[in-house]
């Protein structure tokens, strides 16, 4: 069986999507991997009242017309589910990752010393990189430590 899975954000991937499905009369399935518009409204990033309209109207449309959503945590499901006008599916899959390989307790030293680091402290920071989510405080917090050797 054929399904369109549809990944957002952006929130304008639900628009091929739809018209596909009306097309080849195939099941949507629509994942939502940010809160939009709300994110960008509540930011003050999207100020136009005229655009926030279309985009919060955009939003119900896609939910309308997928067959079911994904969302990536119960908090995002519970915003879906303020936004939703019937009664939909909605499936949880959070993003993970292997934790064979990603482990805390893993000997690190080979790639610390392929890397000349030594002993010395290494952030990694794996998450998005924009303005919603906070990466200006990770560079703020690289530039104060910047000077430490350790």
């Amino acid at each position: 069986m054929n399904v369109i899975y549809a990944s957002s954000t952006p929130l304008t991937v639900g628009i091929p999507a739809i018209v596909i499905k009306w097309a080849k009369h195939i099941p949507f399935v629509f994942e939502v991997r940010d809160q939009w518009p709300e994110i960008p409204i509540e930011l003050g990033i999207i100020t136009n009242g005229f655009l926030i309209k279309i985009l919060l109207w955009l939003e119900k449309t896609i939910y309308k017309n997928c067959s079911s959503i994904v969302a990536l945590s119960s908090g995002q499901a519970d915003g879906i589910r303020a936004v939703l006008t019937e009664k939909k599916t909605i499936t949880v899959i959070p993003n993970s990752c292997d934790i064979d390989v990603f482990r805390p307790d893993i000997d690190g030293s080979a790639v610390r010393q392929k890397k000349g680091w030594g002993n010395k402290l290494v952030l990694l920071h794996t998450g998005a990189m924009g303005k919603v989510n906070g990466l200006d405080f990770v560079i703020d917090a690289a530039e104060k430590l910047k000077d430490h050797s350790d």
